[in-house]
């Protein structure tokens, strides 16, 4: 039988769903998509309350409609490889994307340019594919040298003070400079951004400020004005992406292309500016956490200075542990597959659920981030327990071979001996990695993932390198129900300390 803490991550993660869902309908447009995602209207999730979700989540499996289609959710990892091993695999496509989004007939595109289904997809998939080849590891690479430049020409602010706003401003400038070009306004943006999304204000400021649509028509028009200007010099992601949309298969007007390109924005601020909120505070408040990243960024006699390299991670592999540790506690994400063939679940009072072939099924990584079956310290910051030394290493958690076995459709036995006997040996970190997904999964898997995750370790090992941290404050709660940052937990409230120079 689930944990009363797994059926509240279960429920909570749908109600988070529920809350994000609706307010992106409010604004116009889905969250992290930004301007991207538009629906009509939402059948079954914003209806959805609390206690009316924790009973049928006791028996890890729950059937909820969306968009007037029925939609399984599955609080077991096991379960759902089982009955959707493959469509993970799927390629970017309108036909994966309708399903696997539930978007469907429904799907609207681009809220303020009307853009065809087709071309939202194509803009996904080309982001995806740019991301992940050369064009990826070029924007890897330059991170080092963006971040180093970024803390020297614009250090913290002196004295105690709340550092979100910083740590966030300073993540979202780096993050697109690298993704768009040196010549990219990313300050500019950055404010304009702000100032488009309430909920972010409200986050990074502490103070809410009225949503409209002038930032975003500002934004356009930067972004606009720097394709006009600097499309030569841009990386060659948005290059690619600029020929390829405004190519005769495509045919999107000058305008539509700059609003497309705004999902990029979203890929530098929405989650990843928390996710290194997050890690630098756990780290701060946690000793062995601390003495690990000084130890692994203090300068040696056959390494005169701290440099990083993200294409070699064996030299800091304390810092890979505490980012992969980071996701694993605070990532939100949705997992959202096909299921391929009629599935029968057994439940903890002994009934089946019946799960039918082409139902869309959804998992929830939260739930299995925090599964006792699977973690030594589940509902704890904890890098070193949960990610033993000697595990899988590397940018793509999706190559680790899974788990063997298809069968769980005719298993027969009890909730009681959980995940351990069929992902192998419980806390072996292998087993563990195999239910490791902080970005989401199937066709809507998060494309910018390599490069997330290498910012996030370039951030953390220069940010060490560089300060000294005093006098901050305890890691402080999270909140789910946000419209930005819907793949991770944000911070409730401030946190203050002060940097100085690392000596």
């Amino acid at each position: 039988m689930l944990s009363m803490h797994d059926c509240t991550a279960l429920a909570l993660a749908l109600v988070c769903a529920a809350c994000l869902f609706a307010a992106g309908l409010r604004a116009g447009s889905l969250p992290w998509f930004g301007e991207v995602w538009h629906m009509r209207r939402i059948k079954g999730f914003a209806a959805m309350r609390l206690p009316q979700l924790l009973a049928p989540a006791q028996h890890g499996v729950v059937r909820v409609r969306v968009l007037g289609k029925p939609l399984v959710v599955v609080a077991d990892p096991l379960a759902m490889d089982g009955m959707t091993r493959g469509s993970e695999r799927r390629n970017f496509s309108l036909e994966a994307f309708r399903h696997e989004r539930h978007f469907d007939e429904r799907i609207q595109g681009c809220s303020a340019a009307g853009a065809r289904p087709e071309v939202v997809v194509a803009v996904a998939a080309l982001y995806s594919q740019g991301m992940g080849g050369n064009n990826g590891a070029s924007i890897c690479d330059s991170l080092y040298e963006l971040t180093t430049e970024r803390f020297a020409s614009h250090p913290p602010p002196q004295g105690r003070s709340d550092l979100r706003d910083w740590i966030a401003r300073t993540s979202f400038i780096i993050a697109n400079t690298a993704i768009f070009g040196r010549n990219f306004p990313a300050t500019a943006a950055y404010d304009d951004f702000l100032a488009f999304d309430e909920h972010f204000f409200a986050l990074s400021r502490g103070r809410r400020a009225p949503a409209g649509t002038a930032a975003r028509e500002r934004l356009v028009r930067l972004m606009n004005r720097y394709l006009d200007e600097h499309l030569v010099s841009a990386t060659a992601l948005v290059r690619d992406l600029h020929e390829k949309l405004a190519s005769e298969k495509y045919a999107v007007s000058r305008d539509d292309i700059a609003r497309h390109l705004m999902m990029l924005l979203w890929a530098g601020a929405s989650n990843l500016g928390f996710a290194t909120l997050w890690q630098t505070i756990f780290v701060v408040n946690d000793a062995e956490s601390l003495r690990r990243v000084r130890a692994e960024t203090c300068p040696t006699s056959s390494r005169p200075s701290f440099v990083f390299d993200s294409q070699d991670m064996s030299s800091c592999p304390n810092i890979v542990t505490i980012a992969d540790e980071t996701l694993r506690y605070q990532a939100s994400s949705m997992s959202w597959r096909m299921c391929l063939k009629d599935t029968l679940l057994p439940c903890a009072d002994g009934s089946v659920f019946h799960v039918r072939k082409g139902e869309m099924v959804c998992g929830i990584p939260y739930s299995w981030h925090h599964s006792a079956a699977l973690w030594t310290q589940p509902h704890a910051f904890a890098p070193f327990d949960n990610f033993p030394a000697g595990r899988p290493r590397g940018d793509s958690y999706s190559s680790v071979s899974r788990s063997r076995g298809n069968s769980y459709s005719s298993m027969s036995r009890s909730r009681g001996d959980s995940l351990s006997s069929e992902s192998g040996a419980l806390l072996d970190g292998k087993a563990a990695l195999q239910r490791f997904h902080p970005w989401g999964g199937g066709a809507t898997i998060c494309p910018g993932r390599r490069v997330a995750i290498t910012h996030m370790r370039v951030f953390l090992a220069t940010f060490f390198a560089t300060f000294d941290v005093v006098d901050a404050d305890a890691v402080p709660p999270g909140n789910w129900a946000t419209k930005t940052g819907p793949g991770i937990v944000v911070p409730a409230r401030e946190w203050c300390a002060t940097l100085t120079k690392r000596a």
